[in-house]
């Protein structure tokens, strides 16, 4: 395939947000694949149209573009790069180029509900299957993707061990089957789950279609059980390392609980936009907000069983308030 344009791969926001594109499917025929393999020039103006008119995009970031190459040429692929380098739009991009649907599978409701949002607002279908939906919104979304009326499905691991969602699945044509936290599947991994285990079965189920794994972190050990547990061992590896230059850890050294919070009240003070107090132990995420300095007090988000998770987790992200206080068994996603 030869090499794309220079603009191509290389990243920048455009100064002026398209508006939203109303679109089932980037047309393209069912011979989209065989083009791309041709290196047809056309294709590559497509995308470059795409990422400006949905994605508001005008070039890639570091390491996109190989795995795009990747997925387009219909190569399993495992891509390890850091939390912010854009692993969704590796997916996103060229699934609007290729003639089917493609399935994401995710442990991250809250994450896949953000993804569904943006792609509703840019005027591309997508159907979410979770256990944080409604009898009745599970039979609609079930509904749509019979209809085979979703570009993207998003879904969990459990998900994809039901026989009766597999079957259903089954009667879309799959072009692509993208595996998220893909460490997650490795039992040397920091957070394995079960549940990933049964992965393999289902995407031999769904007729193999090609495979896009993504982690933020993966060791070699690693990223060489996730081709062993879902049977890919000749999967494409690409990774773009783990540093971000707009991350750094600090420790702030205090010696009592009063100087705790007055540490935290100032770095709220000081710090723009939201985000989340972990708190230990997980059981009194709340001690540590209730300082009178923070203006904004921040809303507690309990852990995972708690009811309230779903409204906290919604409010914290349209940013109604500033910060979230967590219990260490609240995910960061």
């Amino acid at each position: 395939m030869p090499e794309p344009p220079a603009q191509f791969l290389h990243l920048a926001r455009t100064q002026s947000a398209s508006g939203a594109c109303s679109l089932r499917r980037v047309t393209r025929p069912v011979t989209a694949r065989a083009k791309i393999l041709g290196g047809a020039t056309g294709e590559l103006r497509k995308m470059r149209r795409t990422m400006r008119e949905v994605f508001g995009l005008e070039r890639l970031r570091p390491g996109q573009a190989e795995v795009i190459r990747s997925v387009l040429t219909g190569h399993d692929t495992l891509a390890v790069m850091p939390t912010g380098a854009g692993k969704s739009l590796c997916y996103q991009l060229p699934a609007l180029h290729l003639p089917g649907t493609t399935v994401i599978v995710s442990p991250l409701i809250s994450l896949m509900k953000d993804q569904v949002d943006k792609l509703s607002e840019a005027g591309v279908e997508a159907a979410q299957v979770n256990s944080a939906l409604t009898v009745g919104e599970r039979r609609a979304e079930l509904g749509r993707i019979e209809r085979d009326e979703s570009e993207f499905i998003f879904t969990t691991p459990e998900r994809m061990a039901d026989p009766a969602f597999l079957e259903t699945l089954r009667g879309s044509e799959i072009d692509l089957v993208v595996i998220d936290e893909a460490h997650c599947i490795s039992e040397w991994g920091h957070d394995f789950r079960p549940s990933y285990l049964a992965l393999g079965s289902a995407i031999k189920t769904l007729g193999s279609p090609p495979v896009l794994a993504l982690t933020a972190t993966a060791t070699p050990s690693v990223a060489g059980d996730i081709r062993k547990q879902l049977g890919l061992p000749s999967m494409r590896v690409f990774n773009t390392g783990i540093y971000r230059d707009n991350l750094r850890y600090e420790v702030v050294r205090v010696t009592n609980e009063l100087e705790k919070r007055a540490a935290l009240a100032r770095v709220m003070r000081e710090t723009e936009g939201a985000g989340v107090v972990y708190c230990a132990p997980p059981g009194r995420p709340r001690r540590p907000c209730r300082s009178r300095r923070c203006r904004r007090r921040p809303r507690a988000w309990p852990g995972p069983r708690c009811a309230s998770r779903s409204r906290s987790s919604r409010t914290h992200a349209s940013c109604a308030r500033r910060a979230a206080c967590a219990s260490s068994s609240c995910d960061p996603g």
